[in-house]
């Protein structure tokens, strides 16, 4: 994987008041629904402590993920309730948990069969640095946590025996979740014979 999860210090999330949120000791609102009451970035071992919240219900939304990591689209509920008259601090705890993007590359001729033997070498766009490199093989290539706002050229350095050698072109990880499957063809090599 391209993503390094042990800093999680560029996720970002917003805490926001899913409805009015009203001072039990005077009536006044303290939030109106939908206001933002904390925006905050995750240290990098990707716990955040909030504190001095007002009781009431909340949406965490996941704002800001580092490239690789997909966005969470969903919001998650947080609600603070008073249990009783005595207990002062409540304790919630949530974990959130995000998909990195994922792309499976398998060199197959104009029939869709497998090629193995192709040399090939996936760099990104901006400043060509070789991100993966590899043989083709019978399973398909996988890469995870290629950023999706980023472009990467695919080189195929050699052919696979009686194929003709493909030019670079352009790779785009799909921001979306889920396995992406990029099949990359080759036409064979023909000769024919004539008599003169």
């Amino acid at each position: 994987s391209l993503v390094k999860p042990q800093d999680l210090s560029k996720v970002r999330f917003g805490m926001y008041a899913a409805d009015t949120i009203i001072d039990p000791a005077d009536g006044s609102i303290l939030l109106h629904k939908g206001e933002l009451f904390s925006s905050f970035y995750l240290n990098s071992d990707g716990t955040y402590l909030l504190d001095q919240i007002p009781l009431g219900s909340y949406d965490l939304k996941e704002l800001e993920a580092p490239a690789g990591i997909l966005l969470e689209k969903k919001s998650f509920p947080i609600v603070i309730s008073q249990t009783d008259e005595t207990t002062e601090i409540y304790d919630v705890q949530l974990q959130v948990t995000n998909q990195l993007t994922y792309l499976e590359i398998v060199k197959e001729d104009m029939n869709g069969q497998v090629l193995t033997g192709a040399k090939l070498s996936l760099r990104r766009a901006s400043d060509h640095q070789e991100i993966a490199a590899w043989v083709s093989g019978r399973d398909p290539f996988v890469i995870t946590g290629l950023d999706p706002q980023e472009t990467y050229i695919l080189y195929e350095l050699e052919a696979p025996e009686g194929y003709v050698r493909l030019k670079e072109f352009d790779v785009s990880q799909p921001g979306t979740p889920g396995r992406h499957r990029l099949a990359v063809k080759n036409t064979q090599v023909t000769i024919s014979k004539e008599d003169l």
